[in-house]
């Protein structure tokens, strides 16, 4: 099961991957902000679920997939950047 502790550290993971992007990208900023905030949004849909169905587990494993599947292309993102 995935917990609202792990929601948040996916989130924070999100989010620096996101300030790093920017960092070595400033022109993507507008488009990184959009991101994360489609990414706040659904972590707060799924904190709420949580909140009403503890049983809900393929909601929470379909979740952990999609911030594995956010977090990969974060990365590879970061990867092709030219510093």
């Amino acid at each position: 099961a995935l917990s609202c502790q792990h929601l948040d550290e996916m989130a924070n993971s999100v989010a620096a991957a996101g300030r790093l992007l920017v960092a070595k990208r400033p022109e993507t900023e507008t488009t990184v902000a959009l991101r994360i905030n489609t990414i706040n949004s659904a972590m707060e849909q799924l904190r709420l679920r949580r909140c009403t169905s503890d049983s809900d587990t393929c909601s929470t494993y379909f979740s952990s997939g999609v911030m594995r599947n956010v977090r990969h292309k974060l990365k590879m993102t970061l990867e092709i950047a030219p510093t």
